[in-house]
C-alpha cells in the first residue's frame, strides 16, 4: 500500500499518507504558489498561504496483499508565501479506503503533522520532496506500517497541466516496519488543488 503525505504546491493527498519532508537537490530560485498567472507573484492576494489538495483514488500497492485505495485529503499552510523551497506544514486524512477485494480498510497518517518542500525548477513545474509514515488496517490481518523517506514527487500548474494544476508521485517505495506485511509497497498518487495554483517566484 501506498500512502504518503505530501503537500506541494497542491501536494498531496496520498493513500496511507506519507509526509514528504526534505531538501530538494535541484538548483533553482525561490517559489511562490500564485492564485494568477503572474510573476513575480507580489500582486496583492495574490499569493497562496493554505493548500487544499485533493486525490480521490490516491493508491498503496504490494505483491502480497494487492492494493489499497482511498480518498485523500491534505489541508495545510506555506510558513512563508516565498522561498527556496517553499516549505508546507499540514495534515492529511483518508477516507472510503478499500482493499483490492473491496473490504473496508482504514488509513491513518502516524506522525501529526507533514512538511513538505516545493521547490521550482522551471515555467509552472516544481519538485516535491518529503518523508512520511501510515498506518494501514484492513479487516483482522492487515496491519501494517510503512514509512517513506527520500519521497518524490512533481508539481505542475494550471498551464501545463490544465485545471487547477496537479501533483503526481509514480511508483515511489515505502518500507513495512518490522511486522506480518510485504517489506515493501509502492505510491502512486495524483492530486489537485481546490483553486488554480500556479507555481511561480
Amino acid at each position: 500500500m501506498r500512502f504518503m503525505k505530501l503537500v506541494g504546491l497542491a501536494a498531496l493527498a496520498a493513500l496511507a499518507a506519507m509526509a514528504f519532508v526534505g531538501a530538494s537537490s535541484a538548483s533553482a530560485g525561490s517559489t511562490a504558489l500564485c492564485t494568477v498567472d503572474e510573476e513575480p507573484c507580489d500582486g496583492p492576494g495574490t499569493i497562496i498561504t493554505h493548500v487544499h489538495e485533493v486525490d480521490s483514488a490516491a493508491l498503496l500497492l504490494n505483491n502480497v496483499t494487492g492494493f489499497v485505495r482511498c480518498t485523500a485529503l491534505f489541508l495545510g499552510d506555506a510558513l512563508s508565501g516565498l522561498a527556496n523551497p517553499l516549505h508546507l506544514v499540514g495534515a492529511f486524512t483518508y477516507s472510503n479506503c478499500i482493499d483490492e477485494a473491496k473490504r473496508p480498510c482504514t488509513v491513518v497518517e502516524v506522525s501529526s503533522s507533514a512538511l513538505i518542500n516545493v521547490l521550482r525548477t522551471k515555467f509552472e513545474t516544481a519538485e516535491v520532496t518529503g518523508t512520511g509514515e501510515v498506518l494501514v488496517r484492513c479487516g483482522f490481518f492487515i496491519h501494517c506500517e510503512y514509512i517513506g523517506t527520500g519521497l518524490k514527487g512533481t508539481a505542475e500548474g494550471p498551464l501545463l497541466a490544465g485545471g487547477t494544476g496537479v501533483v503526481k508521485i509514480h511508483k515511489q517505495t515505502v518500507l513495512a516496519l518490522p511486522g506480518f506485511c510485504p517489506e515493501t509497497a509502492t505510491l502512486d498518487i495524483l492530486t489537485k488543488p481546490l483553486i488554480a495554483t500556479y507555481i511561480s517566484t
